[in-house]
């Protein structure tokens, strides 16, 4: 009799562990590629060729953010760092860019970004020959305080962060 027993509470025991087994949904893992972002095209004319070649070097930096590329952007400001040498006034940005190529956490570069903006928007504003550059706003970026960046087109790519918030923001002002 306890042999019965004994064998009718192993037969209860195996019978509810398979049924776990039937019912736990499988899980699979799907890797996505990572989309890479581009800037729109330059439709502005500046008044002096080096500022153009400023400016798209800023594009190329920002794009990089975008992209949460951290090479990229090291090898974008340091192309940018070569092209504000050419400049006058550009000590504060080569200083700006020169800290992009030495860091490699993404979060010191955005923030580097964010001074970049404030250097890039002068020189914008007083070079701008004809056509539009859009001066977007990101409010979430550095734990709500927001930033800036500068753009050739209305399209929000947030360089703050990237794939997290990819269209976080809004344009401010068209600069003209």
């Amino acid at each position: 009799m306890k042999y019965y027993l004994l064998l009718i509470c192993l037969i209860a025991i195996v019978s509810c562990k398979s049924d776990k087994k039937e019912n736990t949904p499988e899980v699979k893992t799907v890797e996505m590629e990572k989309e890479t972002y581009k800037a729109a095209e330059l439709e502005a004319k500046f008044k002096d060729n080096a500022v153009n070649e400023a400016y798209l070097g800023y594009i190329q930096v920002k794009t990089a953010l975008v992209n949460s590329d951290v090479k990229e952007t090291q090898k974008t400001a340091s192309d940018l760092k070569e092209k504000l040498q050419e400049m006058e006034h550009s000590n504060r940005m080569g200083d700006i860019v020169m800290e992009m190529t030495k860091t490699e956490d993404l979060e010191v570069l955005r923030r580097q970004f964010q001074y970049l903006t404030e250097e890039m928007l002068k020189l914008t504003e007083a070079g701008l020959d004809s056509g539009q550059i859009y001066y977007q706003y990101c409010p979430m970026a550095f734990e709500g305080k927001g930033a800036y960046w500068l753009s050739n087109g209305k399209e929000i790519l947030n360089p703050y962060f990237g794939d997290k918030m990819l269209k976080c923001g809004k344009v401010e002002r068209v600069i003209e």
